[in-house]
C-alpha cells in the first residue's frame, strides 16, 4: 500500500492482500439495542471477520478473527518505534498485522487505484474501438476506388475476388469469339 495518492497500481500487492484477507463477501450485522456490530461473512455460519470490544470506559478495541477465534487488534500491533520492551516510552501504532486489518486500511488506496485503472482502460478501449471502425471505413473507401466497376461489389475475401474475376475473364474470352465468329444464331 502506497501513502502517495498518484502512486502507480501495485495488482500484485493488491492480489496478495486480496488472497490473505478472510474470503468475501462481508457484511455489517449487530443489534444497535444490544450494542453490538460486527463486520462478518453470509457464509460459514457468518464468520466474524471483525468486532469491537469495551476498551475503558469510552473507547472500543476492535478484533480480528485468527484460527475462528477473536483476538484483540492490540495484541497484533505494529509499533513505528519497536517496543520490545513494557517501558517504552512511545507506544504509537502504524498498523496491524492481520489480513483482513491490512486489507481495510489498503481499500482506500487500492480501490481509487482500480476505478482510475477501469477508467483508463475504458477510455483506451473507446479510442482503439473508434480507430477500428475509421480503419475499417477508410478500407472500405479505399477499396471502392480501386475495385473496378465491371467486377461488381467488392468482396473480403481472395477466393470471391478469383471467382468474379474469373467470371468477367470469362465474359470477356466470350465477347472476344463472338467478334472474331460473328453472333451465334440459335439453331
Amino acid at each position: 500500500m502506497s501513502d502517495q495518492p498518484n502512486a502507480p497500481l501495485d495488482l500484485d500487492a493488491i492480489k496478495a492482500r486480496v488472497q490473505a484477507a478472510t474470503p468475501g463477501p462481508w457484511r455489517w450485522r449487530g443489534n444497535t439495542e444490544a450494542r453490538h456490530l460486527r463486520l462478518q461473512t453470509p457464509h460459514r455460519g457468518g464468520l466474524t471477520v471483525m468486532d469491537f470490544k469495551r476498551w475503558g470506559m469510552q473507547g472500543a478495541r476492535p478484533r480480528f478473527a485468527r484460527d475462528y477465534v477473536m483476538h484483540p487488534a492490540d495484541e497484533m500491533v505494529e509499533y513505528e518505534v519497536a517496543a520490545w520492551s513494557e517501558h517504552i516510552y512511545r507506544k504509537d501504532v502504524v498498523g496491524i498485522d492481520h489480513p483482513d486489518a491490512q486489507f481495510i486500511a489498503a481499500a482506500r488506496t487500492d480501490v481509487p487505484a482500480l476505478v482510475a485503472e477501469v477508467e483508463r482502460l475504458t477510455a483506451e478501449l473507446v479510442e482503439m474501438t473508434d480507430l477500428r471502425d475509421r480503419a475499417i471505413a477508410k478500407q472500405d473507401e479505399l477499396r471502392a476506388e480501386r475495385w473496378p466497376a465491371h467486377f461488381g461489389t467488392p468482396h473480403a475475401s481472395i477466393g470471391d475476388a478469383v471467382g468474379h474475376a474469373m467470371a468477367h475473364n470469362a465474359r470477356l474470352a466470350a465477347a472476344v469469339r463472338n467478334a472474331q465468329d460473328g453472333p451465334q444464331r440459335p439453331a
